[in-house]
């Protein structure tokens, strides 16, 4: 992929010069401090902005290309990718809240929907990308995240503001050869006036139909998909930030493989659809800084994830038919499927040190509320409609001990409350209650 790329009043970027010795990996962010990666008991990886420069990732599986331990189920074109850690995430079935948790912002995204991915974005929304591998990020994200977490990070305007400026504009074109793939993107950066910023991006990402390696066109390959995010900071005190961000992402693809999950010989079995996918998250996120017992962060957030699919037909263009009390064919029959969840955080972070040691502690509680949606011909009973209430609390500290020992004690308690709806067979009348409670592990 070729990239063309023109600022006005960007950052200047420092050039680091390497001496001998060994490199010791990033700083990560840990439980409480910054730590040199090797040095940071749960496995981390992170992917900077350097990197997504370099790499020059045209969908968001291609982020991880270089990441060890984790896998991407998805086709080439970005209708959806699933996550799998260390062997653990269900890619042939996508996405498993259990197993992995993903993060917008600190927004939770999730979706699921038979042989397709659960996270739909564009690469180019976000300055940096973490990968936690491990049961320990349970405690911070939600109980039963045995394989990990990955955080998404969305960019903001001081990563283009240069120091004593009042704007930049960033201007990107890029190309690929196989599909004739093209990408458009323009980010604005403002500061209009002191301790307030402002960030306007908009890319657009297309294709046509790509070859493989014998020279064939692959059908249900070409897309079209617009994104953006607008994003305000403002300083509103001292040690206190306010975010507001909203991020929108849609594809419209006409004839895409119904399986974007599979292996070879999927797109023959599943044929072709015409599917809109739109994801939205809105984010107001508080946080003062500073304090020695007293950080406090509230985040009150929204998601929604809305697919609608129709036209399934068989890769020589025969309809499929849609029989939907049946389970064997209403997979094709014309349906909206969507996850809406909304999300209110609060959550604080103390620290304190003696002679040798440091102590660090992390608590909170988050209420979500979770919408799952399957508006088709008839009842679908392999993708239910419902809503899942759940309240977490939680507790996570870190004590390093002269720099040799670290303890993470953590627990983590989810209640969760599950009501059918109203289309599924004696929905109104099943109701289903459950509680989780995690402890993490200390490491040495």
């Amino acid at each position: 992929m070729i990239t063309a790329m023109a600022a006005v009043h960007g950052p200047a970027l420092a050039q680091e010069t390497a001496s001998s010795g060994t490199f010791l990996g990033r700083l990560i962010l840990g439980a409480g401090q910054q730590k040199v990666a090797i040095d940071t008991p749960q496995s981390v990886t992170a992917v900077e902005q350097e990197d997504l420069d370099r790499e020059q990732p045209q969908t968001v599986g291609q982020v991880f290309r270089n990441v060890p331990g984790v896998q991407i189920a998805g086709s080439d074109r970005p209708l959806g990718f699933a996550f799998n850690i260390r062997g653990i995430g269900a890619t042939e079935q996508t996405a498993s809240e259990a197993r992995i948790i993903v993060n917008v912002d600190g927004v939770p995204k999730f979706y699921e929907q038979y042989r397709m991915g659960s996270f739909f974005s564009d690469p180019e929304l976000y300055r940096r990308v973490e990968v936690l591998r491990g049961p320990g990020s349970a405690t911070l994200y939600g109980s039963g995240a045995i394989g990990g977490a990955v955080n998404f990070e969305t960019k903001d305007a001081g990563d283009f503001i240069p120091e004593g400026g009042e704007g930049a504009l960033r201007l990107r074109f890029g190309i690929e050869s196989n599909g004739n793939g093209r990408l458009f993107s323009g980010i604005y950066a403002s500061q209009p006036v002191e301790g307030a910023e402002f960030l306007a991006a908009l890319n657009y990402r297309t294709a046509d139909s790509y070859q493989d390696g014998d020279g064939n066109t692959v059908q249900g390959t070409d897309f079209a998909a617009p994104s953006g995010l607008l994003k305000g900071t403002f300083a509103l005190a001292e040690n206190q930030t306010l975010r507001l961000s909203w991020q929108r992402f849609t594809s419209d693809a006409d004839g895409a493989a119904y399986a974007q999950t599979g292996g070879a010989g999927a797109a023959d079995v599943f044929g072709l659809v015409d599917r809109n996918v739109q994801d939205d998250t809105l984010s107001l996120d508080w946080r003062m800084e500073g304090g020695a017992w007293l950080n406090p962060h509230v985040q009150l957030a929204y998601s929604d994830t809305t697919v609608i699919q129709e036209n399934a037909r068989s890769t020589t263009g025969t309809a499929r038919p849609c029989f939907p009390y049946a389970a064997s064919s209403n997979v094709f029959c014309d349906t909206e499927y969507a996850y809406r969840t909304a999300m209110l955080k609060f959550e604080n972070t103390g620290e304190t040190s003696g002679a040798g040691w440091d102590a660090f502690l992390t608590y909170g509680v988050q209420f979500t509320n979770q919408q799952r949606v399957a508006d088709s011909a008839g009842p679908i009973g392999f993708h239910p409609e419902g809503q899942d209430r759940k309240v977490g609390l939680y507790a996570q500290g870190e004590f390093v001990i002269a720099d040799r020992l670290t303890l993470i004690p953590g627990a983590r308690i989810d209640l969760a409350r599950r009501t059918a709806g109203a289309d599924v067979p004696g929905g109104s009348e099943v109701e289903d209650q459950a509680s989780a409670l995690t402890f993490a592990r200390s490491t040495i």
